[in-house]
Order: C-alpha cells, then structure tokens, then sequence
C-alpha cells in the first residue's frame, strides 16, 4: 500500500488542526506555511475533506477551519478513505465491486488478500486523530527536554 503526497499532506493538515484548532480555526495560508504544503495543494486537500465531512469552515477575519467531528471519532482509515479512495487493493475481497473470478470458490489466495484487507482496515481505524495529537505532543515535549539537557552539556 503506497499512499500519495495527498494523502501524506492531508493527514499532517488534519494533525495540525487537530493540535492548534483547538482554541480557533486555522487558516489553510498558516498550515501551508507552518507545513511547507504547497497553499494550492492544501486547498484541494481540505476542498475533499470538508465534502468528505472531516472538516467545517468558519468565515470571518478570524475564521478558518475545524474538525467536523470529534478527533476521536476519526481515524486514519476515515482520512484515507476521503484522499485515497477505500482500500480494496483485490476486487475479489470487495464486495462493493462488482467482480468476477472463474476460480472464486476454489482460490486458496483469496481467504489471504482477505485477511490482508481485515487487518490493514483494523489497523487504519484503530488510530484516531486525538491520540496522535496526544503523541505529537509527547514526542515534542521529549525532544525539548533533551535540548535542554544537551544545552547543559559541555
């Protein structure tokens, strides 16, 4: 599974809504910035989520955008899914698709790409954006106190 600079730039964006959305809606000019995303690009990215219903925009001097929904509530899988598309790598294990295969009831690969699909959709949908904010910011607290005491050091 490859995932696209859309899909990389989108997840980041979300991120740092998530992060600093918090207090008041963050402008699309200030995550392009503050990113180094491409401010045409962005505004795609955030064009597909908000039809996709992950962000809202507020209008305004001080407006921008929110999360549609609690950060909780959206996952990896839900970002994906608006950027990429569903992840049905093998139409035989989508069952939205229609697809036809000669060898369906007799193909032993078919019980693995759905095994694959099973566990790749469990593992997109276990993360949401609130507990990666959460890590974010652990990760930053940590590199600040190890700046810290290496500024003390020598």
């Amino acid at each position: 599974m490859k995932i696209s600079a859309k899909s990389e730039y989108g997840i980041l964006a979300l991120l740092y809504i998530t992060c600093h959305g918090e207090i008041r809606p963050v402008a699309v000019q200030t995550m392009a910035q503050e990113l180094k995303i491409p401010r045409r690009f962005l505004e795609q990215i955030i064009g597909a989520f908000k039809k996709g219903s992950l962000v809202k925009s507020i209008r305004g001097a001080h407006g921008g955008y929110v999360l549609a929904r609690d950060p909780e509530t959206i996952t990896m899988g839900d970002v994906l899914n608006v950027t990429e598309g569903p992840f049905h790598t093998w139409g035989c294990v989508n069952e939205k698709e229609t697809f036809y295969c000669s060898r369906e009831n007799l193909c032993a690969i078919r019980g693995i790409w759905q095994e694959i699909q099973n566990s790749k959709e469990h593992v997109l949908n276990s993360f949401n954006l609130k507990e990666m904010c959460d890590r974010t910011r652990d990760l930053k607290r940590r590199q600040e106190v190890l700046l810290q005491a290496w500024s003390g050091v020598g």
